[in-house]
């Protein structure tokens, strides 16, 4: 099998989060871990991308490639979700 597109970064010694790597060309099946890391529906990540349901699902099928400008900002997406966690985290561990 062709190794995940995902890794384990490891950030401040017990802390693991999940971080993209680039890929110029996205398999239908890792672009549905992302949505479904992301816990997007459909419709939802259809229109951050831009696009309408029917291209978002020719994308997940397979019958069209998926561009990376999408890869691209739901990868940054991903990103801003992990980093509000971890300022959640320190905000809550700062707060008597």
């Amino acid at each position: 099998a062709p190794p995940s597109p995902w890794t384990e970064v490891d950030t401040q010694g017990s802390r693991v989060t999940l971080d993209w790597k680039m890929t110029p060309d996205l398999s239908p099946r890792n672009f549905r871990d992302l949505l479904e890391r992301l816990d997007l529906p459909n419709r939802e990540a259809s229109a951050l991308c831009g696009v309408g349901e029917s291209s978002l699902y020719r994308w997940l099928s397979g019958q069209s490639p998926v561009p990376a400008s999408a890869v691209r900002l739901l990868s940054l997406h991903l990103k801003v979700r992990q980093a509000t966690a971890l300022l959640n985290e320190i905000e809550a561990e700062l707060t008597p």
